[in-house]
């Protein structure tokens, strides 16, 4: 079996979840099914390719991921979608803010959310740039879906989102998890509490780095680690300046490698990651994986029921990432939580999500035309 993993082209440049999802499956598929995999970052590559399905990833990347499949189904392929999909008005809403220097999002998110997005929606008629929610995004989406004979979303939750912004109903699918290397990432006991909260991600608004260091500013026993590439510098500077009012925080502004992150997280208590969007995090599954306690945002931002279920309030504690109390009030109760004593096995493997994987290209192929 032959796939074409169509990707954007600065992947490995700008790393993120959508670059570990495709560098794993690939790894998987290729060493356990002998499935041979070729990353594209062109659309016109494919016409060099004779391959038997093109799996495009990200539908945040509208117009190339609709590129690569119109230029797929052209060559009479199967076209298998990740959509890595998810409501990206929260966090637009949080990056055009930091853009104009408004960087309390809490004093400002109930008198300019509404705004913004209708702002959002009337630039878009006038505009020929392609904004989440314009008609011209919903026309987009609604066609990439509709191209792809199967689509892949990391949870229900995305599912009914993908659905409701793209008005495609039926909408051929199956969920395939998220995963983790647990070979790296493998449960490590915890010995004591250094009081440490780490979070691991893009530095970036859309993280939300800054409210979770404004929410500590008087609890300056609490140890804070930020690591992550650094997407707005202007964001940087405005986490470091409150990091020296506060003190006793460590930041990491690069990509650091896999070893050097599970270390990391070995010497941390909490990872919070309180997002204006995620699915549900890499970074937050990795933790919960080597045996942290996580803070994540709820569902409007995450998809908390399919990932996390029996474990809110045991390992998993959610916020509200516009306000700052309720980041504080999830971290201290995540922090003072007991230890979690069942042995349940981590479900959300890499060996698990290459059969899934594999399993859809299996039926999809199966289906004629």
């Amino acid at each position: 079996m032959k796939v074409a993993f169509c990707m954007r082209g600065d992947y490995l440049a700008r790393y993120g979840g959508d670059t570990c999802k495709v560098l794993n499956a690939k790894e998987v598929l290729e060493g356990t099914y002998g499935v041979k995999v070729s990353i594209l970052t062109e659309p016109q590559q494919l016409y060099m390719y004779n391959v038997d399905i093109v799996h495009v990833f990200n539908a945040q990347t509208l117009e190339l991921s609709l590129q690569f499949a119109e230029v797929a189904k052209s060559l009479g392929k199967k076209v298998v979608l990740s959509s890595i999909f998810w409501d990206l008005s929260h966090s637009l809403f949080a990056s055009h803010l930091a853009r104009l220097g408004i960087m309390n999002i809490k004093k400002w998110h109930k008198f300019l959310k509404k705004p913004h997005d209708l702002g959002m929606s009337l630039i878009s008629c006038f505009s020929s740039k392609v904004y989440f929610g314009s008609s011209k995004y919903v026309r987009n989406l609604n066609r990439l879906v509709t191209l792809a004979d199967l689509v892949i979303t990391n949870s229900p939750e995305e599912l009914d989102i993908l659905k409701k912004v793209s008005g495609v109903r039926n909408i051929n699918s199956r969920v395939v998890i998220n995963e983790v290397n647990t070979e790296i990432f493998r449960k490590t006991p915890k010995i004591g509490n250094n009081m440490t909260v780490l979070t691991a991600g893009r530095i970036e608004p859309t993280k939300n780095q800054l409210s979770l260091v404004r929410s500590l500013l008087e609890d300056k026993e609490i140890r804070i680690v930020i690591v992550g590439a650094v997407s707005s510098g202007r964001y940087l500077k405005e986490i470091e300046k409150l990091a020296r009012i506060r003190g006793n925080v460590e930041i990491i502004p690069r990509n650091v490698s896999q070893s050097e992150l599970y270390d990391i997280y070995v010497n941390s208590d909490v990872h919070a990651l309180p997002s204006f969007r995620d699915s549900p995090g890499r970074t937050t599954l990795e933790a919960l994986s080597v045996g942290l306690k996580v803070v994540v945002s709820g569902s409007d931002f995450c998809p908390v029921d399919f990932y996390f279920g029996k474990l809110v309030n045991k390992s998993v504690f959610v916020c509200n990432p516009y306000d700052i109390s309720s980041i504080r009030t999830a971290v201290l109760r995540a922090l003072k939580a007991p230890a979690d004593e069942e042995s349940s096995e981590f479900p959300f493997t890499l060996e698990r999500k290459g059969l899934q994987i594999f399993e859809a290209y299996k039926d999809i192929l199966s289906v004629r035309g």
